[in-house]
Formats: C-alpha cells, structure tokens, sequence
C-alpha cells in the first residue's frame, strides 16, 4: 500500500510478500488461477507444499498421501471430479475454479481472498463456484472477501458489502440493505456517498 495502515487480528502489520500473508493465515485465490495446466489436480494442490515422507532419511515426495488428502477436499467441498489424477488442462473453467479454491484451502487459513473468481466464467461454471463459496460460508471455517465486478454475484453468496471508488470505500452495508440498482447508480454517479 501506498498509504494507510494494515492490521491483522487487532495488530498493524506489514506484508512484505504473499508468504508473509500465509504465515498470517491468508490465502489468495487469483483471477487467473495460477494452476500448471500440465500438472494433475492434486499436484496443483500441492505445488510448493509437497508432504514429505522420508525413507532411510531420503526425503521423497508423498504422492499418495497427496492423492489421498485431494480425494478428501474435493469430497468435502463436493467438487465433480472423475478422478485426482486427471491434468487440469482437461477441466471445465468451474472446475479449474474449484481446484484453485481447494488449494488455498488445504493450509486451513483464516481469511480466503477471492479476486474475481468468476471472470471469464460462462453462467453454469459461475454457478458452480457460487454453490462452493456457499458451502464454504455454510461451513463457517474461513471468512472470505470476495473482490467482484458483477454486483448481482454478491448478493447471492456476501452477508458484506464494501464498495469501493477510487481506492476507498465509500459505502460499507449490510447486503440484505442494499440493491443491485444502488451500487450501480453509486458506481455510475462516482460519488463519495
């Protein structure tokens, strides 16, 4: 940030990288997924967070119990997948979304934040990852600040809503009193109100 302060759990705080963030509990899904099309599901999983077991104190990459704990998410998030072996090139956009998700699942964080996870998504792929960002907010195990352009996908998942212009939040409402029609007169009108 070029101004303003950070603060985490009531303390200020300085990121000076996303495994910084980590560290804190903070995970980033990203608008372009960040995924290896040539790798499997549950290697992208874990791509940089391997398990390691060790055999005559050699570490080896565990790929079992990496297949075992991607069977589990996906299973847990309800995720429509053949199979954890199958490269991510070969999945649907919602898919790829979903597995994008799960991943920044998989070190328990405390705060997922989602950069537009439905840009570039058809209606039933955005469908999909809407009905995961439910069950995730269903299951209450991490809050989530969802970062959207399309304000009728908020009303269907945020119990929150922060409207921003020009870097600063300039409405900050409960989404049961607020409408789609009045965000987007704010946004047309570019007040500060």
């Amino acid at each position: 940030p070029d101004a303003g302060e950070l603060f985490w759990e009531d303390r200020p705080m300085q990121l000076a990288s996303p495994l910084d963030a980590r560290r804190l509990g903070i995970e980033t899904v990203y608008q372009d997924l960040a995924l290896v099309n040539d790798l499997s599901v549950h290697e992208n999983m874990f791509l940089g967070r391997e398990p390691i077991r060790r055999i005559a104190g050699i570490p080896f990459t565990d790929r079992a119990a990496m297949r075992e704990r991607a069977r589990a998410a996906i299973k847990r998030l309800g995720i429509d997948l053949t199979s954890v072996d199958v490269l991510v090139r070969d999945l649907s956009g919602g898919q790829r979304q979903s597995i994008a998700i799960a991943r920044a699942l998989q070190s328990q964080p405390k705060l997922l934040v989602m950069d537009e996870p439905l840009a570039a998504l058809g209606v039933r792929e955005s469908s999909i990852v809407l009905q995961l960002i439910q069950q995730l907010r269903t299951l209450g195990d991490v809050s989530i600040v969802l970062i959207v352009h399309n304000y009728s996908q908020i009303f269907e998942v945020c119990d929150r809503i922060n409207f921003m212009l020009g870097g600063r939040i300039v409405r900050d409402v409960a989404t049961a009193e607020t409408t789609e029609a009045e965000l987007l007169n704010l946004a047309l009108s570019g007040t500060y109100a």
